[in-house]
């Protein structure tokens, strides 16, 4: 491949070994959503709720509540409340039923808007089309009788 100017020929494999941007980039974890969590922590609470009477599930218990404090303390947000994940999941998803309709009401305007514009054009149209034949109704047809007659 031939470059502009004074620059040499660089073959395509010489290429990818010099450009930094070329290099693999390790896969980012995508975020988990907020029904994936509310799953985990489901599961988890099943868990404890199993072990409740035994030395494991006391011992469980006590490393959740050790974790979730040590992480409030580092400043994380600890989504380990069931019931506050429900609400949230269910305003969520108010939210985009109302902004979907939202969306559907204006598309339909937009549409009404388009039709009604349309029709305004047509008769604007249709009005100045008859304004001419109108005024060059009686000229033409006196143009007519003089040259047949």
């Amino acid at each position: 491949r031939f470059w502009k100017g004074k620059r040499r020929l660089i073959s395509l494999r010489a290429q990818k070994k010099e450009l930094p941007w070329r290099k693999v980039m390790k896969k980012e974890q995508k975020k988990a959503t907020d029904k994936q969590i509310l799953k985990k922590v489901l599961e988890r609470q099943e868990k404890i709720d199993k072990l409740k009477g035994t030395e494991k599930g006391a011992a469980l218990e006590e490393s959740d509540k050790w974790s979730s404090a040590l992480k409030k303390a580092a400043g994380e947000k600890v989504l380990d409340d069931a019931k506050l994940l429900k609400k949230k999941i269910q305003r969520k998803e108010k939210e985009k039923k109302k902004s979907a309709k939202k969306w559907d009401d204006r598309k339909k305007t937009q549409l009404e808007e388009a039709i009604e514009k349309k029709q305004k054009k047509a008769d604007r149209i249709q009005k100045r089309n008859e304004q001419i034949s109108a005024k060059w109704a009686g000229k033409g047809s006196k143009k007519k009788a003089s040259k047949s007659a």
